[in-house]
């Protein structure tokens, strides 16, 4: 029998559902990425949470202390675990405060709060909904790498001496709490155990002067490491953020993302027609 339609035309095999999702047709994001890896190596818009850095060196400084790792498995179920208590702290810590820091994977760990049983939350979980290895996998792996705090390996991650330096300071703020001292190991915790946890271990304690603070502080403003392109881009570029907030502040005017591009952009940033900066 022959074919009715002409063989040059189209012929639709499905139906082909429009999308609401913002395009890149121009790649724009893939040049940002690109600008902010090379003026903030180990920085990036999802690592924004400061003592997750130190958290991650403790908990693979921790881990490979208590744990003898033969699987790469076994690494990402032992730090998920620290990770999970990790952040069932700070939830339960910021709990009853007006605005809380909510800390990454705060969605999923709430879930489990609300399963505690006799007292006690499961924390043998993964607070990451895309990675094995929680949140350190998804976003802090490279980011410490480029900072010089950990040495990549196939088996499990280890830390260099200035990630160990890290470690041992936030070590030194939470030895006293129990789950440190007792629980570290165990799939389920008493939850007035990891409530007193997440008083010394909460996202939100970095404000209070300790070495750890200091560490990180200096890890930030660092020069680069040798195999990264630019040599001081990202100690450069916190100073120049920086300079720009206490500008703004002395102008009583608020920083925010544009009066940073102003500044960037133009070399000038205005409010009711006058220059500020």
């Amino acid at each position: 029998m022959r074919n009715k339609y002409n063989s040059m035309d189209p012929m639709w095999t499905r139906e082909v559902k429009l999308s609401q999702r913002k395009l890149d047709p121009l790649g724009l994001s893939r040049v940002s990425q690109w600008l902010t890896e090379e003026l903030l190596p180990g920085i990036t818009t999802v690592t924004s949470v400061a003592r997750n850095y130190s958290f991650y060196a403790w908990g693979i400084s921790n881990l490979l202390k208590t744990n003898k790792i033969s699987q790469r498995s076994q690494f990402a179920r032992e730090l998920t675990k620290r990770e999970a208590a990790f952040v069932i702290g700070c939830i339960l810590h910021e709990a009853s405060k007006p605005n809380r820091l909510n800390p990454h994977g705060y969605d999923k760990a709430t879930r489990f709060i609300k399963k505690t049983n006799d007292g006690k939350i499961q924390v043998e979980f993964n607070v990451s909904e895309s990675n094995p290895e929680g949140f350190y996998g998804l976003y802090y792996r490279t980011a410490m790498f480029k900072l010089g705090l950990t040495i990549r390996s196939r088996l499990f991650d280890d830390l260099t001496p200035l990630g160990r330096q890290l470690a041992a300071a936030f070590e030194s703020n939470i030895k006293d709490a129990d789950y440190f001292k007792y629980h570290i190991q165990n799939d389920e915790v008493n939850k007035e155990i990891l409530a007193n946890y997440g008083e010394k271990v909460c996202i939100c304690r970095l404000v209070v002067p300790s070495k750890e603070r200091e560490l990180l502080r200096s890890v930030m403003f660092s020069d680069n490491l040798p195999f990264l392109n630019l040599e001081r881009s990202r100690k450069e570029s916190l100073l120049l953020v920086l300079s720009l907030i206490r500008q703004s502040s002395d102008f009583g005017i608020e920083f925010t993302s544009d009066t940073f591009r102003d500044a960037i952009f133009f070399g000038q940033a205005t409010m009711e027609s006058q220059y500020l900066i």
